[in-house]
């Protein structure tokens, strides 16, 4: 059987074995259900508490402000439509044009509710300027929500300083940090964050869980109802085995991350030479300046995704388009777009994992490049 080359981590990681582990073994034995107040019940709930204990320190919180929910896309939708459905219309809401659709379908539909949206470009290099925010904000905005990292170019925002603005003009904060939560150093309170979501797979852990952080758990409208879960704000028994999974792999990202950073750091520099390094006209879409070390986002002329990702997966490399969500698009990402790059070409992530090597990334840049020939575009 040939070799498959997996490149694509943004869309979901490989889950550490001990993560698998943990997962099968509270299903096994931590079965009762977390609500009941026998001691069964009661010994799931501990589960849960110490994970929410894990996922508090690793962003610098307080347990009592982290509410797991089932993926980031809820978390996401929490933020948005939670916290701006108790605000009177009509709130102003300034967000990206490059967020995650998890984030732009619950703010397109605020829209139509009534509330005012400000969406902010980025420059070509994928970053949006604290200046732009500086420009669209009033007294009247409530929430201003900025992904930290981006999915699809690993392009990192300065989340302190446009947290500082929405201060200062007395809005909440928010941040989308699905993509960069335990690559990066993440401070809640350092960073001024009012609000973070996060998501389990995207970071060696679990499909399935996620959560979210809120400085104050009082300011969001569940948008479930029928019970009482996790303080009123999310109703719905809790899914301990993958939320103890979850604590497994934070754990194990802090204990692993150095040497797990420096590999990742060489895999993608090899990358990065090979494919735009020669001299063949394809380029690199967003700051390397400003990026996460665990994605790069290539730009080929004359290319189209779906037949470059095909000639790919066909040699057995695996990578994307772009988000996981919208991979039946066949067009430019509205993250590409909005960075005035799209039209005329094709762009191709690589995200890269713990577990892949040097070995793999040299033969993932040969297959790129085959397969890139093989469609008359080098």
């Amino acid at each position: 059987m040939a070799q498959n080359y997996y490149f694509d981590n943004a869309a979901s990681s490989m889950p550490y074995p001990e993560v698998v582990k943990r997962v099968a073994e509270t299903m096994a034995i931590n079965y009762a259900n977390p609500s009941s107040l026998h001691f069964a019940g009661q010994s799931s709930m501990a589960v849960i508490e110490k994970t929410r204990e894990i996922a508090a320190k690793a962003i610098g919180a307080n347990p009592a402000q982290i509410c797991f929910t089932s993926s980031g896309t809820e978390a996401n939708n929490m933020a948005m439509l939670g916290f701006c459905r108790s605000l009177p219309k009509p709130a102003h809401i300034i967000t990206s044009a490059i967020e995650h659709s998890s984030l732009l379908a619950p703010a397109s539909q605020l829209e139509k509710e009534g509330y005012r949206l400000t969406y902010l470009k980025p420059g070509q290099d994928g970053i949006i300027s604290p200046r732009s925010l500086l420009a669209a904000i009033t007294p009247d905005t409530k929430l201003v929500s900025i992904m930290h990292a981006n999915n699809e170019t690993g392009v990192v925002q300065d989340i302190a300083a446009m947290a500082d603005i929405a201060h200062l003009y007395g809005a909440t904060f928010h941040t989308d940090a699905i993509a960069s939560f335990m690559k990066i150093g993440i401070d809640v309170v350092c960073m001024g964050i009012d609000m973070l979501s996060a998501s389990g797979h995207k970071c060696y852990g679990p499909k399935g869980v996620g959560f979210l952080y809120a400085k104050d758990v009082e300011c969001l409208e569940p948008l479930m109802l029928g019970g009482s879960h996790e303080r009123g704000i999310r109703p719905g028994t809790l899914n301990v085995e993958q939320i103890a999974g979850l604590g497994e792999a934070i754990a194990l990202c802090i204990k692993n991350g150095s040497g797990d950073r420096e590999r990742i750091r060489e895999i993608k520099q090899l990358l990065v030479d090979g494919i735009a390094g020669e001299g063949n006209g394809i380029l690199i879409n967003g700051s390397q300046e400003s990026c996460l070390d665990e994605i790069v986002n290539f730009f080929v002329p004359g290319g189209r995704a779906d037949m470059m990702l095909a000639a790919m997966d066909m040699r057995g490399l695996q990578v994307s388009a772009g988000a996981a969500c919208d991979a039946g698009a066949i067009g430019p990402s509205h993250v590409i777009s909005a960075m005035g790059r799209g039209e005329g070409g094709a762009s191709i992530r690589f995200s890269i994992g713990r577990q892949n090597t040097l070995d793999e990334a040299s033969a993932a840049v040969k297959i790129f490049l085959e397969a890139t020939r093989s469609k008359g575009l080098l």
